[in-house]
């Protein structure tokens, strides 16, 4: 959940999440498991010109478990890789900006059936 990636795990070794809808989000929840790693939940802004160098890019991150006053900006190496950067890029109404957006990594749909009991 943290980190956006997907991973399969036997149906084993899977257990309900139970959280309170009102106060907490799963994301903030696994968050609050992790007191050395910061999630960038969602980009308010961007600033610097996209016509330099990508490195005078800032943006504006919201992060997971933490309100706008916590917001801060960061530097473009600092957060390209980020989930969070890439869709707010790949979302932007200007096409300049969404150009700088990475491409999109499809995987191979025989890669998510392996170790699956169909198999058997």
């Amino acid at each position: 959940l943290v980190s956006q990636e997907i991973k399969t795990y036997h149906v084993s070794k899977l257990r309900p999440f139970l959280y309170d809808e009102r106060t907490l989000t799963p994301l903030q929840t696994a968050v609050t498991d992790s007191l050395d790693e910061f999630v960038a939940e969602q980009v308010i802004r961007m600033r610097g010109d996209t016509r330099r160098s990508r490195r005078e890019l800032e943006f504006k991150i919201r992060w997971a478990g933490y309100g706008p006053e916590e917001d801060t900006w960061e530097p473009w190496d600092g957060c390209k890789d980020s989930h969070a950067v890439q869709v707010f890029l790949r979302a932007h109404p200007e096409a300049r900006i969404r150009r700088l957006a990475k491409p999109i990594e499809l995987v191979p749909d025989d890669a998510s059936d392996e170790g699956s009991d169909d198999e058997r």
